[in-house]
């Protein structure tokens, strides 16, 4: 989360016109695709190339593409590799999003585990 949050300070500051999205964001887009209970499955990825099986309700129909890339531990060891994919919100002290494969929905995380390695996927500023 720490690189998250520098790396959103530093593309705000040199104006880039790309950030690390919010809470909101994340919100904006489950409502968007018809609520977080179905918004995971519309974002990830079809087929079990990036996701284990069953790869529940891919279709990626957003055109996000989401990939099961796990996150990095507490120890520098990697876990759930094609199983889940943590996604970094800017606003909340080392809080992320998380997908799994097997269920659809895209949850809305509060867990506050600042010193994991998750993706950052960044938005475009308009």
């Amino acid at each position: 989360w720490y690189a998250a949050k520098l790396l959103d300070l530093d593309m705000v500051s040199a104006g880039f016109g790309w950030r690390v999205p919010t809470s909101a964001d994340f919100n904006t887009l489950a409502t968007t695709l018809g609520g977080a209970s179905v918004a995971g499955g519309k974002m990830k990825m079809t087929g079990t190339d990036y996701w284990q099986s069953p790869n529940t309700g891919a279709t990626n129909e957003s055109g996000f593409t989401a990939l099961g890339g796990g996150i990095r531990g507490f120890d520098g060891i990697s876990y759930y590799f094609r199983e889940r994919l943590y996604l970094w919100k800017s606003n909340a002290t080392g809080t992320y999003n998380y997908i799994d494969h097997d269920k659809s929905r895209l949850f809305i995380s509060t867990a506050n585990n600042p010193t994991r390695g998750g993706v950052i996927r960044l938005i475009k500023t308009t």
